[in-house]
């Protein structure tokens, strides 16, 4: 005679089925969580660094400035130091050089170093020399 209901090896089958729906499911909430935050970290560099390029990036009037083709290291840096930011270990730098001799244009970078391993986030612009 035959019983209705489920044995006990079709309830652990469904049991074992269900456990990896939710471990999967919880594997990719860990990666859209990971992903977004650092989405939000990057979002942050770089208006940050736009914002930095933007106040401070022109306000500069130097005839030493090297030509962009000279090593990186002889560019003049600036760093800017900023308490608002929300990033795991930031470093933001201006660097200044000129892209063409005999011409008054200036190339403003402005790289927004942050987190381990290092990320960066770099804008940049030409300003006319004053």
């Amino acid at each position: 005679m035959k019983r209705g209901g489920f044995t006990t090896v079709e309830l652990l089958v469904t049991l074992f089925v269900a456990s990896l729906f939710v471990i999967s499911g919880y594997q990719l909430y860990s990666v859209v969580n990971s992903r977004a935050a650092n989405t939000r970290m990057m979002s942050d560099a770089s208006n940050i660094g736009y914002e930095v390029l933007r106040k401070e990036g022109s306000v500069y009037n130097d005839s030493g400035i090297p030509a962009c083709n000279t090593t990186v290291s002889t560019h003049p840096t600036q760093s800017v130091t900023r308490s608002d930011l929300r990033l795991p270990s930031p470093s933001i730098r201006i660097r200044r050089c000129v892209p063409f001799s005999g011409v008054p244009i200036i190339l403003v970078t402005v790289t927004v170093s942050y987190d381990s391993p290092l990320k960066e986030v770099v804008h940049a612009t030409y300003i006319s020399e004053n």
